[in-house]
């Protein structure tokens, strides 16, 4: 029980933590409740998302009428309470290790600041760590008191079966565990039909998930794969750096750990369990390695190799234990274990990657911006084109176009010369296709607006993007007031300039010309601007035809220049009281 309050205390300290791709989860998991199929907007399925059985539970409780958010919440605390349990399970009923050496895997896993960061975050990783802690637990009780039949495995089996649909990743984390299976029991035939067993649920989970992704959506690859996986030496660079930092934001444990693993590698009792312990993390730690630097916080991908580590510390404290040592000694054993957690402790907090999910709140200006399109622009039903693919579209709710490429078909499968070199997941590009496509709004970056890069520099530079895209200031007051800088078409048919022969009407949002303007919505959700004599409104690069105008918005002081190429630039002259001018050749 303590260690679940200290669990609650340390999530609570990096709530409200939810990094934006889990956004994109709910974003899926919202549309298939409603009805709109496993999809992230209009047009062919794309299978944006790494997590497919987590989406699935998302979009059950959003079906029954939970919360996206608050169930991917709850689910995540109920995952990092299973590891726990877990740990006291394999002390208590299969005598794994004892009850001190549990508490001791305990407090190392509630104390992690992976752990405390993520079991809120909306993210499937501590389901990850809680089935393969489960599996693990499972399978050193079936090794200890010996298998008498392939039936026996089915049970574990189902729980990798289920891992496997958690995450794409995770079958390497099976094949570990059947592999070490196998060469457990003696690397002969028995063995190989036990390994069988033990991976009959998986793979037929992993040809059925597979059936499914070419029927449904006409691809044998997942498209948020296509989008990240490759190799590189400035790939694996990057990820050897994030491995090592993740590694050393574990100290002294992390340490300890590889020095206790090979130890009990040596130690005849504990071989066989270290041996899976070790093969685990070190596989875990090289696929972190090829694939590249993770861009969010906290080091989520290691909490696997958080559980590994408290299981080979509790493997290493009966060990040490055994030998009578740690009887003679105690005072100076829980004196170490003190400094070792108080030094944990220290070093985690200390550690910018950590404190930046305590800091990290962008995500929630998305809730902001979000809810204002769904308000201001939800009957137009516009296109939105966006990098920072997660909040901004799960709160407005309409179409989108991915500029990053994880949920488009085609932007996934364009090679830049970034490829292999740049952020992970921001690499696949294609300015030409994005502005074919003739989105009414454009987002560049995080829910500001503001993305310092080549990409958009190239974009803003082109013709097709200069004579159609004028950046506005659009903002939202729920739950609080932020205004994000966003590009609007201003050909758009639904939400840009309206013209006819004898009319042309000029949204409040385009009335920017100063650049200074901020558009909001009244109480009646329609946009407005303020302006003042020393913050005026107005829009440049209005064609009008010949002939007289009247200007029926907005009140206050009205002037009009007119840019005539043979007269040049002048000031028409308003009638008094309705206020008209006129236009000439």
């Amino acid at each position: 029980m303590s260690s679940v309050v200290v669990l609650a205390l340390h999530a609570a300290y990096y709530y409200p933590f939810v990094p934006d791709d889990a956004f994109i989860s709910f974003r899926y998991a919202k549309r298939l409740a409603q009805g709109m199929g496993l999809t992230w907007t209009s047009g062919p399925p794309v299978e944006g998302y790494s997590n497919f059985l987590w989406t699935l539970v998302l979009a059950g409780a959003a079906r029954w009428g939970a919360d996206v958010i608050v169930a991917a919440r709850a689910l995540g605390a109920v995952s990092s309470v299973c590891v726990v349990l877990a740990l006291c399970v394999a002390a208590v009923r299969s005598g794994t290790w004892s009850a001190p050496a549990a508490a001791l895997a305990c407090a190392l896993w509630v104390m992690s600041a992976s752990v405390g960061a993520w079991t809120l975050a909306g993210l499937e990783h501590p389901l990850v760590a809680a089935l393969l802690a489960w599996s693990i637990v499972w399978l050193f009780r079936l090794q200890a008191r010996g298998v008498s039949s392939a039936r026996d495995l089915w049970a574990p089996g189902l729980v990798l079966g289920v891992l496997c649909l958690v995450r794409l990743d995770t079958p390497l984390l099976v094949f570990v565990v059947a592999v070490w299976w196998w060469w457990a029991g003696g690397c002969n035939r028995r063995a190989a039909t036990q390994c069988a067993a033990l991976l009959a649920i998986p793979l037929l989970v992993l040809f059925g998930q597979e059936i499914f992704r070419i029927v449904y959506y006409d691809d044998w690859l997942p498209n948020v794969a296509r989008a990240k996986l490759t190799t590189s030496s400035s790939r694996f660079a990057s990820g050897l750096q994030y491995m090592l930092g993740g590694f050393s934001s574990m100290r002294p444990w992390g340490e300890v750990a590889i020095v206790t693993m090979m130890a009990l590698l040596v130690h005849r009792p504990t071989r066989v369990r270290a041996v899976l312990l070790v093969a685990l993390t070190f596989t875990w730690l090289a696929y972190i390695a090829i694939v590249g630097r993770d861009l969010f916080p906290a080091w989520r991908r290691l909490l696997p190799v958080v559980l590994c580590v408290a299981m080979t510390l509790a493997l290493g404290f009966d060990a040490a234990a055994a030998t009578g040592w740690m009887r003679r000694r105690r005072r100076l054993v829980g004196m170490a274990l003190t400094v070792g957690f108080a030094f944990s402790a220290w070093n985690q907090f200390g550690i910018t990657e950590n404190q930046r999910a305590k800091l990290e709140r962008w995500e929630w200006n998305g809730e902001v911006i979000g809810r204002a399109l769904k308000d201001g622009f939800g009957e137009q039903e516009p296109l939105l084109a966006i990098m920072a693919a997660g909040a901004v579209p799960y709160w407005a709710e309409i179409d989108c176009l991915d500029m990053f490429g994880l949920s488009d078909r085609h932007i996934a499968r364009v090679r830049s010369e970034e490829w292999g070199q740049g952020k992970l997941g921001h690499e696949t590009r294609d300015a030409d296709y994005v502005l074919s496509r003739n989105p009414d709004l454009m987002l560049f970056g995080t829910p500001g607006g503001y993305e310092p890069s080549a990409y958009v520099e190239g974009m803003e530079n082109m013709p097709a993007f200069r004579n159609r895209f004028q950046r506005c200031n659009i903002s939202g007051d729920v739950p609080y007031f932020f205004n994000s800088r966003m590009w609007v078409n201003r050909e758009s048919e639904r939400i840009g300039i309206r013209r006819t022969d004898k009319t042309l009407v000029v949204p409040a949002y385009l009335l920017n010309l100063t650049g200074g303007a901020i558009a909001r919505l009244d109480e009646n959700k329609l946009w407005y601007v303020g302006s003042t004599p020393d913050a005026p409104v107005g829009a440049s690069r209005l064609q009008l035809a010949r002939g007289r105008w009247v200007v029926h918005e907005p009140a206050g002081d009205v002037r009009v220049l007119v840019n005539n190429p043979a007269r040049g630039f002048r000031e028409a002259v308003l009638d008094s009281g309705v206020r008209t001018f006129r236009v000439d050749d």
